[in-house]
């Protein structure tokens, strides 16, 4: 985790995304380009596996909860 409370990985993404975060965030969404929230999901304290079948490209990662949020881009590659 990083200095901010969370961290993703890998990037770039291909079946899951691994999301590890302190007790400040509970809430993952993930955004196209277009500004289209396309997934959501609860997170628990520590590692969060999060399954998706979002097609290849650029994504938002928006973790927000307790008066914080962090956004930070992504790329989905899926083999």
């Amino acid at each position: 985790i990083r200095e901010s409370g969370f961290g993703i990985y890998p990037n770039p993404i291909s079946e899951s995304i691994n999301v590890f975060v302190d007790r400040d965030y509970t809430q993952f969404s993930c955004f196209d380009l277009n500004g289209k929230e396309v997934l959501r999901e609860d997170l628990k304290p520590g590692k969060n596996a999060i399954i998706h079948d979002l097609p290849n490209g650029s994504y938002l990662i928006r973790l927000s909860g307790n008066e914080k949020t962090e956004t930070t881009q992504v790329i989905i590659n899926n083999l």
